[in-house]
């Protein structure tokens, strides 16, 4: 520190140490403020580890169970009827009631939009508020494109079939997300009397009979 009335003045090389260390000092701030991001980062995903790795022990012992289902079922089908292969029905993924009752996702996308009215509400923000709505946990990249496909066909579904909503036209390039603007009538009370606009399922269920045979039979029989 410089007591001197006098001015002091710095050699160019002090200044080259002075302003080097200032800027030593800055990247340091820097690289400590990335730092404490990253550790919040880690235990997010350590959080995120953890639960995946719980769900996937759940997700072993279900197929586990299942399986062995599967097998008992097949040993009854081939008593009952020889000439039946048991997988003749396919495969079909049921309903998991993931969003609690038939219905449930689509009547909350439209309780969201008629509350917001006459405001659009972006599909971005109806998939994240439907996910939190409905305490999904979505750790793949698939999860959460399986979801987003899912909100996207529900609002699709309503808005054709029930003609409440509509999906307004993107103002210019830069939207990203689609638009959806309530028009239906006003007030929940209203809202709430809709019948709901069952999901659009990925996958369709077999039939339980083909002309007096099981779903599939007549695509599955092999030649001869």
């Amino acid at each position: 520190m410089n007591d001197s009335p006098h001015p002091f003045r710095a050699s160019p090389e002090l200044k080259w140490l002075l302003n080097e260390r200032a800027a030593l000092v800055g990247l340091v701030k820097k690289t400590q403020e990335r730092a404490e991001l990253l550790d919040k980062k880690i235990r997010r995903y350590e959080h995120v580890l953890a639960v995946a790795t719980e769900q996937r022990a759940a997700a072993e012992r279900s197929v586990a169970e299942k399986t062995k289902a599967i097998a008992a079922m097949d040993v009854s089908i081939s008593m009952a009827n020889a000439q039946i292969r048991p997988d003749a029905a396919g495969c079909v993924v049921p309903w998991k009631g993931k969003y609690g009752k038939w219905g449930g996702l689509s009547v909350f996308l439209k309780e969201t939009l008629a509350s917001a009215a006459p405001h659009p509400v972006s599909s971005f923000e109806l998939t994240g508020l439907a996910r939190a709505r409905f305490g999904l946990m979505l750790i793949t990249p698939s999860e959460r494109a399986s979801f987003r496909k899912c909100v996207k066909k529900t609002l699709w579904a309503v808005a054709q079939r029930e003609g409440v909503l509509e999906r307004l036209p993107s103002p210019d390039s830069t939207q990203k997300y689609a638009l959806y603007r309530w028009k239906g009538s006003s007030g929940l009370d209203a809202l709430r009397s809709l019948s709901g606009t069952p999901e659009v399922p990925e996958h369709e269920s077999a039939e339980d009979s083909v002309g007096g045979e099981v779903a599939g039979q007549r695509a599955c029989r092999r030649p001869g």
